[in-house]
């Protein structure tokens, strides 16, 4: 039986994967979030309280959900959350909604999201607390690396690899085999057909820019 699930920020992200939980009859045992008052409700979730809280749970009761979405202004904090949960002992669980569709050849590692709408071909991975918003499409061998974030609609040819904790913005298309370096942000709607270095962004018919640390 599945451990009861606790879910690290209440914001929209936090909205759309409690959704998704409960479609997947995952026993929700609350929140946390610095914002909200403990004892009060969060998308029909109760507010446990801040990350504090972690310290005093039992790490074999529950298992983590990452509610933090990656926003470009600052793409580390869903990183940050989940490699302070792992060192305190904690597991994350993955979710796939219910409603994506995934080849029988695809791995999907600790913690990582799939959501509504989501398509994955034979041969895809997507690594550690990786996010795969609604109605991407990732096709064959494709990487998604640790702590990305492809957004929503994003469309991802055969043989990409998307670095760790890099974005691709809502709408892009990227080509068959191309590489996005770790760390690197990808405007919505952009086409993308050549290799992106590390740490830049990239918006069409510009310069890619560095991107200045947090």
């Amino acid at each position: 039986m599945s451990k009861p699930v606790v879910i690290i920020g209440a914001g929209g992200h936090a909205r759309v994967v409690i959704d998704t939980l409960r479609r997947l009859q995952r026993s929700i045992h609350g929140v946390l979030d610095p914002a909200l008052a403990p004892g009060t409700l969060a998308h029909g979730a109760l507010v446990l309280g801040d990350d504090d809280w972690l310290s005093g749970a039992h790490i074999e009761d529950f298992e983590l959900v990452n509610g933090l979405g990656l926003l470009p202004s600052r793409p580390s904090l869903r990183m940050q959350s989940f490699v302070r949960a792992k060192a305190m002992g904690f597991g994350f669980a993955s979710v796939v909604h219910p409603g994506a569709i995934l080849a029988d050849e695809v791995w999907i590692e600790e913690g990582a999201q799939i959501m509504a709408g989501a398509v994955l071909q034979p041969g895809v991975t997507v690594g550690p607390n990786a996010l795969v918003n609604t109605r991407v499409t990732l096709d064959h061998d494709c990487l998604v690396g640790a702590h990305a974030h492809i957004g929503p609609g994003a469309v991802l040819c055969g043989e990409v690899k998307v670095g760790v904790r890099a974005f691709v913005g809502a709408g892009a298309v990227i080509i068959q085999g191309v590489s996005i370096g770790a760390g690197a942000q990808i405007a919505a709607g952009a086409t993308v057909t050549r290799d992106i270095p590390a740490s830049v962004r990239y918006i069409p018919g510009q310069d890619a820019k560095p991107i200045e640390s947090e």
